[in-house]
């Protein structure tokens, strides 16, 4: 829809400004929380078999993605990085869309839930293989 009433933009707007905030509090979080990073306990599932759970590194690469290394937390997990980016580009995209008066609340229909659940769960298991192969080279 190409130029549907202001009002009815307002939630999409909303969740983009969330989005936006969401991301802005996790860099924060990742800025001042260094010093806290040694209290958070192991993985009990890396410590007990030396197998690397699904969002093993998460906490180390958000700690990264503060300090501004990039690199290094694509290194220790590659799809919270990508969510993390993901989340900002696809706010931009919502508040510009709306600004733009366009509604892409069909893209969230319930006939693409499925298509969304299985690119989601691909991507888990893709990064899980990255993080069992990176474990197994070190």
């Amino acid at each position: 829809m190409r130029h549907a009433p202001a009002q009815s933009l307002w939630p999409q707007a909303g969740l983009g400004m969330l989005l936006l905030l969401l991301a802005f509090f996790g860099w924060l979080a990742a800025r001042v929380a260094a010093p806290l990073a040694a209290a958070v306990p192991p993985c009990l599932l890396h410590r007990l078999t030396h197998i690397p759970c699904p969002t093993c590194g998460s906490t180390r690469a958000l700690l990264a993605l503060g300090r501004g290394e990039i690199a290094t937390a694509l290194a220790l997990n590659p799809l919270l990085v990508l969510l993390g980016f993901g989340l900002i580009l696809g706010a931009a995209v919502l508040v510009a869309a709306t600004g733009a008066g366009r509604d892409l609340s069909r893209i969230w229909q319930s006939q693409d839930a499925g298509r969304w659940r299985r690119l989601g769960i691909a991507a888990i298991v893709l990064n899980w293989i990255y993080l069992l192969a990176r474990t197994s080279i070190q």
